[in-house]
């Protein structure tokens, strides 16, 4: 009866680990999202807080190439590097953004530094 219990445990922690890796899976509020295109190839993966994008999201082109990387702060707003590349997977563009307001390299460079713990 023991082992049954052990058996059915670890088939029930194998099979929830396979569903949080292919759909939606819920960590300290956050929901994993994992997007596909309709012909089943990746379109985009982050997080979700409730009904907002948080923390870093990849999107991909439906070729396979990457397309952009995003960050959003706890609020849902852009925040941080984003990155763009072009259907054929070339770099082409860098923006930062502050919680939501875009900025220059230089006033984020400022942020980050300002924004580090003291030691």
């Amino acid at each position: 009866m023991r082992l049954e219990k052990v058996v059915l445990l670890i088939f029930l922690f194998l099979l929830q680990t396979l569903i949080c890796s292919f759909a939606e899976c819920n960590t300290n509020n956050e929901t994993v999202i994992v997007q596909y295109y309709p012909s089943g190839k990746k379109k985009g993966e982050g997080k979700k807080k409730g009904e907002k994008f948080v923390g870093k999201w990849v999107l991909w082109w439906e070729n396979g190439n990457l397309a952009r990387i995003i960050n959003f702060d706890e609020n849902g707003l852009y925040h941080g590097e984003q990155l763009f590349y072009s259907p054929d997977g070339k770099f082409y563009e860098k923006k930062y953004y502050i919680h939501g307001k875009e900025v220059t390299n230089e006033e984020f460079e400022k942020y980050k530094k300002n924004s580090q713990p003291q030691k």
